[in-house]
């Protein structure tokens, strides 16, 4: 009673409470844009480094990224854009104990990056799934049909292997590559077991080739999913260029670190560490702004690898390699995103049309019902916004 009384009589008590709320906003404010200034200097290299390679960390004679078989990694010359990383080495066994080096390609596709306002589209593929990347040339990868979204300039490519025994391209893959110039193929085998290996080859080319102040956004898939590229482009001009997000994806958040990875493309009897089972993206297809490109550069490339891709580039390297940082995701609205593709493996006709235009990511959808989705995607041309940016 006391204290109140004294508290009413106190000149200028609003003054006092303003200000203490205040210097707490300021204080909190503070500390936010110094993780955010640490973690832009700390990346800053890699847009001073122009496309240099090097900046990945210890080349060999034939411009290679080298990964050593030590199981060391020390990171910090990598994180920090050095030209001189000379130091840097991870572990360079795939699963199946194959040593392999990132950066050699057999085949490169002939895309120009030197554009603004860039997108580009990677999608892993098999090497002898010929017919689903034309499947993909044929509907949705027709960057052609995309007139509405003239303000960006968009770019495709797949990213495949060899099979075990190839040396060079074989004869199918020749005439692919000569007739439609959008293959990376690079020099490691072809495996399921190495498509964290494909997603380091197709990042270290766009890297290599792509100036990373021009690119808008990348944006990661399989040869098996549909995808709505008029929604991803739709999201990604409606969230706009000023917003600190890192992830565009149908994000899974994990409740418990000892809980199962909810997402289809995981088996739940994969054993990896206990760390890895935090919020990441389906491996179905997840997005990357600009600084979330950076980060996942500045980081992926030294940290030790997982066979599940997903889950390695959308959280665990940037969670191992810059444990401080806040990853922010985007994410797509899980009605939208089939992941088995049930509902659409029956006849279309009994499917509402307005209900498969807004679909985003379509998994394992049947080749016959391509076309047709594509169609009516390209069509109506739905707008759907994504939700707001979760952590």
């Amino acid at each position: 009673m006391f204290l109140s009384r004294m508290w009413r009589l106190l000149p200028g008590k609003h003054l006092v409470i303003t200000f203490t709320v205040m210097n707490v906003i300021l204080m909190l404010l503070y500390k936010r844009m110094a993780q955010v200034y640490k973690l832009d200097v700390t990346i800053a290299g890699l847009e001073q480094s122009g496309s240099d390679p090097a900046s990945f960390g210890q080349l060999d004679e034939r411009g290679r990224f080298l990964r050593d078989v030590d199981g060391t990694m020390n990171g910090s010359e990598l994180a920090n854009g050095s030209d001189s990383a000379s130091t840097v080495s991870v572990d360079g066994t795939a699963a199946n104990g194959e040593t392999y080096v990132v950066g050699d390609f057999i085949s490169e596709p002939n895309i120009n990056c030197r554009v603004n306002k860039l997108v580009i589209v990677y999608v892993y593929s098999e090497r002898d799934h010929l017919e689903k990347r034309q499947l993909i040339r044929d509907t949705w990868g027709n960057l052609s049909q995309y007139d509405d979204f003239s303000q960006y300039e968009l770019r495709l490519f797949f990213v495949t292997g060899r099979k075990d025994g190839d040396t060079d391209l074989m004869d199918d893959l020749k005439v692919e590559v000569s007739t439609f110039n959008d293959l990376l193929v690079g020099d490691f085998n072809d495996s399921p077991e190495n498509l964290t290996l494909k997603g380091l080859n197709a990042l270290f080319w766009i890297r290599a080739n792509c100036p990373l102040n021009r690119i808008r956004f990348v944006f990661k898939t399989d040869d098996d999913v549909f995808v709505n590229l008029y929604a991803i482009l739709n999201y990604v001009t409606s969230i706009g260029e000023g917003s600190r997000w890192h992830f565009l994806c149908l994000v899974n958040k994990v409740r418990s670190p000892k809980g199962s990875v909810e997402d289809n493309n995981t088996p739940k009897t994969t054993a990896i560490p206990e760390e890895t089972y935090s919020t990441h993206c389906s491996g179905a297809g997840y997005g990357m702004s600009t600084h979330g490109l950076r980060l996942v550069l500045a980081s992926c490339f030294a940290a030790p690898l997982i066979p599940e891709e997903n889950i390695f580039f959308s959280s665990r390297c940037i969670r191992r390699v810059f444990p401080e940082t806040t990853i922010r995701y985007r994410p797509l609205r899980r009605s939208l995103c089939l992941v088995d593709s049930k509902a659409l493996k029956a006849d279309l006709s009994t499917v509402r049309l307005r209900d498969i235009a807004k679909l985003i990511l379509v998994h394992q959808l049947a080749p016959q019902y391509w076309p047709d989705v594509y169609d009516v995607v390209r069509r109506l041309r739905i707008k759907v916004r994504s939700k707001g940016a979760i952590t």
